[in-house]
Order: C-alpha cells, then structure tokens, then sequence
C-alpha cells in the first residue's frame, strides 16, 4: 500500500521524523487515557438527606437558623 495515496496516512521527511514520533506517542497516550476504566464517581447524597442533616443540626441549636437558610439556599440552587 502506498502511503502517499492513503487519505489517513500522514508522510513525513527524515528530518521531520523524531517530531512525528513525539507526536504519535502523545496520540497513542491520550488515546489510551481516553479508553481506560475510570474510577465511578462518589455517589452524591441526595439534597433531601443533606437539608434533612441540616435542620437536624439547627433543631440541637448547633447551627443558628441564619446558617440553616444559606446552607438550604447553597443546596437548592445545585
């Protein structure tokens, strides 16, 4: 096969060489990251959990009621 008639082959001069090899290693290694497993994200705990936490915490006058609102409004407005 020749592949200066081939549209996915790319020809390069021996000068040009040691910079297509770079090139193709960086190519192959994000190809490689892009097709390994990934590690599952952390399971969010559901807003109701956390707000249920919440007014917990403010009923055993741990947080006042100011800091129960703006935590509220912080997880509502995810």
């Amino acid at each position: 096969m020749n592949a200066s008639k081939d549209e996915n082959s790319a020809v390069f001069t021996e000068k040009q060489q040691p910079a297509s090899e770079k090139l193709r290693d960086a190519l192959h290694q994000a190809i490689t990251v892009q097709h390994s497993p990934r590690m599952p994200a952390a399971t969010p705990v559901p807003v109701v959990d956390e707000l249920a936490k919440l007014a917990q915490l403010a009923q055993q006058g741990v947080i006042c009621q100011a800091e129960f609102e703006q935590q509220k409004a912080r997880l509502l407005a995810q």
